[in-house]
């Protein structure tokens, strides 16, 4: 991650320098900062990326630490997590159970009916 920032940066300097002004350089940072370092983070901190735990580089003291990957859910907002899934699973297999009741019951009162007459 630290080398591909290192070549975006490189990149953009050099066509600081060949343009000869630094009037780009607060569009490259805001660039930088809000769309290249948030997915760079969020593909080295989440899933298939990181297992379980990953070094990361700390920019602000230098340093490499190591951190736990991101949980499912901050990761994917949208996706279910295991526990979630789980719960809906059984949620739909009680359903299906209970709804299958139901429908023998009323399928053997409809066969008492028909067999009475």
């Amino acid at each position: 991650m630290v080398d591909l920032l290192t070549e975006k940066v490189d990149r953009v300097l050099r066509i600081i320098e060949l343009n000869r002004t630094v009037a780009d350089l607060p569009v490259f940072w805001d660039w930088l900062y809000e769309v290249k370092l948030k997915r760079l983070t969020h593909e080295a901190m989440c899933a298939p990326l990181c297992r379980g735990s990953t070094v990361v580089f700390n920019c602000s003291d230098c340093q490499e630490m190591n951190k736990h990957c991101w949980t499912t859910k901050k990761c994917f907002p949208s996706r279910l997590d295991m526990r979630e899934s789980i719960c809906l699973i059984c949620g739909l297999a009680t359903m299906s159970i209970l709804i299958g009741c139901a429908t023998l019951v009323f399928e053997s009162k409809i066969r008492e009916r028909n067999s009475r007459k």
